[in-house]
């Protein structure tokens, strides 16, 4: 009671009583939070409604994963934002059934760059899809803001906290677990051995069996099978996350700044070559156009040393030929 700021007294607080009370202390911690491993953190939401729940992250590589949203009377993701995934994860949510204070955060998460989707259990569609009657929120004078399930989960389907190394090991194992609602489910976490089981079991106050769509026969059964399932995965190893290193992330970025600035010399030069190639050829077209014009001045200059020739020639035989007139006349 200590850690988390309020006592089991407060519950049997009238919800309207104290809710009013509420509105005039003026801004008010609604969630209170706690590292529970190295991985995993439980936060409790201080509620007008006298519900409390507790709520999860689990930070992992790629992701974070978020078990259960609260009533949605104070903004959830913004508060992961500040206290807890600074980095900025996209997040991906898991209700473990559809009451209002385990699904009224939802449409929090649905604006978040990346989000991965709302999962939750596919064992009874119809009962979770009727979130108007099954939430419970007109017994306590509130809404739910609509939200879409992306992902029906089944037993047995697993939910990888790291997409590129996906072992068994650093997983999160959905169990269905019916009873305090035909839709509730237990997600098992493989990677540090601990156990979600949403209101299957709460502290402070009894366990409500009296819900619509509750079950005692199915929720004894539902211990049973969570007491065996628990049995076994213990037994199995712990799983280990890697995580990129600083220093790899800055190697990266410093690789991927010297492969632009390579990137960035290869086509200089290919321009640089391109230029001189186009030079090359234009200085050789010149040359060509020059030889062609030498060649021709050769040509040129020989037919008119050859018609000098030819006109000397000329020249020598009529001087020749005036001679031979005049030795006859004579």
């Amino acid at each position: 009671g200590k850690y988390w700021n309020f006592s089991p007294r407060r519950r049997v607080f009238c919800p309207l009583v104290h809710f009013r009370a509420q509105k005039f202390r003026g801004k008010m911690n609604r969630y209170h939070h706690k590292q529970i491993s190295r991985y995993t953190y439980n936060i409790v939401e201080n509620d007008p409604y006298g519900q409390y729940p507790f709520l999860y992250a689990i930070m992992g590589v790629d992701k974070c994963v978020v078990i259960d949203t609260g009533t949605g009377i104070g903004n959830f993701a913004e508060y992961l934002d500040a206290h807890i995934n600074k980095d900025k994860l996209p997040y991906l949510v898991i209700n473990t059934h559809v009451h209002f204070d385990h699904v009224g955060g939802n449409h929090y998460f649905t604006k978040k760059a990346g989000f991965r989707g709302i999962h939750m259990s596919g064992a009874d569609q119809k009962f979770s899809k009727n979130v108007e009657i099954n939430s419970l929120c007109l017994a306590h004078h509130c809404t739910v803001k609509h939200f879409e399930v992306d992902h029906w989960l089944k037993e047995g389907d697993r939910i990888y906290l790291d997409d590129k190394n996906k072992t068994p090991e650093t997983s999160l194992e959905i169990i269905e677990a019916p009873g305090h609602t035909p839709d509730s489910i237990a997600i098992y976490s493989h990677l540090e051995k601990l156990l979600f089981i949403g209101d299957n079991i709460y502290p402070y106050t009894v366990v409500h069996l009296d819900c619509l769509g509750s079950n005692t026969s199915h929720y004894v059964a539902t211990l049973h099978k969570l007491n065996k399932f628990i049995a076994t995965a213990s037994k199995a190893k712990a799983g280990e996350l890697k995580f990129p290193k600083p220093e790899d992330e800055k190697e990266g970025k410093k690789e991927s700044k010297e492969d632009k600035n390579n990137e960035k010399k290869v086509e200089k030069e290919k321009e640089t070559k391109e230029a001189e190639g186009m030079s090359e050829k234009d200085n050789e077209e010149k040359e060509g156009k020059g030889e062609e014009g030498k060649t021709v001045s050769k040509e040129g200059n020989s037919s008119e040393k050859q018609e000098d020739k030819k006109e000397d020639k000329k020249d020598q035989e009529t001087k020749s030929n005036e001679e031979k007139k005049d030795q006859e006349t004579k």
